[in-house]
């Protein structure tokens, strides 16, 4: 039957008898038809070798015919042959030349309407087979440009819809085409297109969302039109929320710094309300930081875009206190590593180049510290962050108010960690620097000592803040536990700030400070209560591994010559009782420790005593007492030694400096030995 029908429309092609060459293509269409009957007994490709494989193939020859009703005949019956087609049984491969020949049919700027209509349909039928089987259409652009150039988007047509439908998966062509003169602004058009575009791909519209997002840092728009493209993606139902987050972050920046010569003011105003209205939709702080750490991975090098990325960033994190209890803090209070270590660098690392980047980091790096709840509790993350304070304490380059007033929620969130390395870790600031850097480093400090002093309930450490004029700093206010700034540069009296310092250094030398600020630490319930076994290696380990401004390393103070009266040490009686009561306290404090840990000792061993029933145990307990047992005179006679009972006097430190001053001769030999330099051994002993 395929074979005759061929012959006799050719026939009356030939002798222009296009009727009957017409009820000819409508009896193929009927087949093909039949053909998708689930009880059909042939199916499409009986008529495979007629109707396109043959050199004069029917649709080839129907398609080549200069009339354009013929051409229509071709179009109707390639649409007709392709919807027959399915995933199971299909000729896509065969077809796509015969596509592109209906595109430049439907593309020819005259011509008959219908056959118009037809070659469209056909190329609807294309795409959607491209659809089923989930392939990419080879001929896209083809495809798409066929359907702008015909495609109306007045009032009165009716077959809008039908004609977008063919281009599901080609949107990016239809944004070129906006692009062109003006498209965008053309809001009516506009909002039709988009309307159809969103009503083909209802099930799934975050790939319009992607299109939308990368087409906004295309090249050639302006700034007001990609304002228009970024508000248009987020008129997308808000599904995939994180993924939508990610790919806007990574392309937004794009689309800021694409411009560099036009005023963005209007277009930088979108992009942030549409990082807030993004970052709401993730509503939770540990995945969105997450994203912001993966995006901030491609700017190891401060460029305009990585600043546009951090400006987006920061107001995704200004959104966290509104997002729901569950996901306004970070899990157990631990934040995301990474990017702690990406804002750290940026700080430091990028900071004396890039003033904007570091002052955006800063206040990033402050509003993922509120996500920490109480706290950072990572004690790798709170000791990292506790340097990068140290080193913007050191690089006046670095300073600014809102840079100590971010340096204050650092060790504020620090602090949480509850390791004492960071207790003393954080009062180690440098005051060699300008007047009022100086003056604001002291006021960090102040601020530090009454946090501690409330964490720690060192209520000592109170009376050891550094009395500062209010006009010698009017850069910060302090309320509610945390310093602020008020202004973006310093401000204040440079008389009352060189004041201020010489006062805080007669009155404070440097290394008694230090030892005043660890005597009240050792008093406090954080680090009796947590690192009682370990206070000696606590107290000595960190002064020793870090070089203090005014206060000599260890290490030099045990070898130190006589007498330094700019040290600070006491001279004179009156210096003695006070550098006495000084060391006693320390002493004291390490022995009860020590006592504690020996007691604590004891008990365990009592009890694996307890625990073994057999003569093994018997013996054990006949031994003389070792360390669990502390002799109260030098022959080893005497009663356990309690904690409560520890007190050590006047008279007991200078007893042991007797007996260290009688060791001395007998090994250095005649000499007098200075109480300043025992007292420097001391505290290199003790720290």
């Amino acid at each position: 039957v395929s074979r005759r029908l061929t012959r006799r429309m050719k026939k009356e092609l030939r002798n222009r008898g296009y009727g009957q060459a017409k009820i000819a293509i409508y009896t193929y269409k009927y087949l093909l038809v039949k053909s998708m009957d689930e009880e059909s007994n042939f199916t499409f490709n009986y008529f495979t070798k007629e109707l396109i494989d043959e050199p004069d193939a029917v649709v080839k020859t129907l398609l080549a015919h200069p009339e354009p009703m013929v051409k229509r005949f071709g179009a109707e019956l390639l649409g007709s042959y392709i919807r027959a087609q399915s995933p199971v049984e299909h000729q896509l491969k065969a077809i796509e030349p015969l596509v592109a020949t209906v595109c430049e049919v439907a593309g020819q700027g005259a011509g008959e309407q219908q056959l118009k209509i037809a070659s469209l349909g056909a190329i609807a039928e294309y795409v959607e087979l491209c659809h089923e089987l989930k392939v990419l259409p080879t001929k896209l652009e083809e495809s798409m440009g066929a359907v702008l150039k015909n495609l109306d988007t007045s009032a009165g047509a009716s077959t809008a819809g039908e004609d977008i439908s063919t281009v599901y998966r080609v949107m990016e062509t239809l944004f070129r085409h906006l692009d062109q003169e003006g498209g965008w602004q053309k809001t009516d058009s506009v909002k039709k297109l988009m309307a159809i575009v969103q009503s083909s791909c209802s099930d799934q519209p975050f790939p319009l969302f992607a299109a939308l997002v990368r087409h906004s840092s295309a090249p050639g728009l302006r700034p007001d039109e990609r304002a228009v493209v970024i508000n248009l993606a987020l008129q997308q139902a808000p599904v995939y929320s994180l993924s939508a987050f990610s790919m806007a972050l990574q392309e937004l920046p794009r689309a800021l710094t694409a411009d560099q010569f036009s005023d963005t003011f209007q277009l930088r105003s979108t992009i942030i309300a549409a990082m807030r209205q993004l970052a709401q939709a993730v509503g939770d702080a540990a995945q969105m930081c997450e994203a912001i750490s993966s995006v901030l991975r491609n700017h190891a090098t401060p460029t305009k875009q990585a600043q546009a990325c951090l400006d987006c960033a920061l107001a995704a994190a200004l959104v966290i206190p509104g997002f729901q209890e569950a996901g306004r803090t970070f899990p157990g209070g631990h934040a995301p590593a990474q990017l702690l270590q990406q804002l750290a660098a940026i700080i430091t690392v990028w900071g004396p180049a890039d003033s904007d980047s570091r002052a955006t980091a800063c206040q990033l790096l402050g509003a993922v510290l509120a996500a920490c709840g109480p706290g950072l509790r990572d004690e790798k993350q709170a000791l990292g962050l506790m340097d990068m304070v140290l080193q913007m304490a050191q690089n006046v380059s670095l300073g600014t108010p809102p840079d100590v007033a971010i340096m204050s929620r650092v060790l504020a969130s620090c602090l949480a960690s509850r390791q004492p390395e960071l207790l003393l870790h954080g009062v180690r600031l440098s005051k060699d620097a300008d007047r009022l850097w100086a003056v604001a480093l002291l006021m960090l400090v102040n601020n530090l000592l009454s946090t501690l002093a409330t964490r720690a309930n060192c209520n000592h450490l109170l009376p050891l803040r550094f009395n500062i004029p209010a006009v010698a700093c009017l850069s910060f206010k302090e309320e509610g536990g945390k310093l602020d700034s008020c202004s973006p540069v310093f401000e204040g009296s440079a008389s009352a700030a060189e004041a201020c310092l010489r006062s805080v250094q007669s009155e404070w030398p440097l290394d008694h400070w230090y030892g005043k600020v660890l005597d009240a630490l050792c008093k406090g319930s954080i680090l009796q209560t947590h690192y009682m076994h370990n206070l000696q290696n606590i107290i000595f380990e960190p002064f020793a591994a870090h070089a203090m401004p005014g206060l000599p390393p260890a290490q030099q103070l045990a070898a130190q010559p006589g007498t330094a009266s700019s040290s600070g040490a006491p001279s004179g009686a009156q210096g003695c009782g006070a550098a006495m009561t000084q060391i006693s306290s320390k002493l004291e404090a390490m022995a009860r420790i020590r006592i504690a840990s020996i007691k604590r000792e004891r008990l365990n061993l009592q009890h694996v005593m307890d625990v073994l029933a057999d003569g093994d145990a018997d013996d054990f307990e006949t031994k003389p007492p070792g360390k669990g047992v502390v002799p109260t005179s030098h022959n080893g006679v005497g009663n356990e030694v309690y904690v409560e009972q520890v007190a050590l006097t006047d008279a007991g430190i200078k007893d042991m400096a007797k007996t260290y001053y009688s060791y001395v001769l007998a090994t250095v030999g005649n000499g007098p030995l200075e109480t300043s330099e025992l007292l420097h051994r001391l505290e290199s002993v003790t720290g």
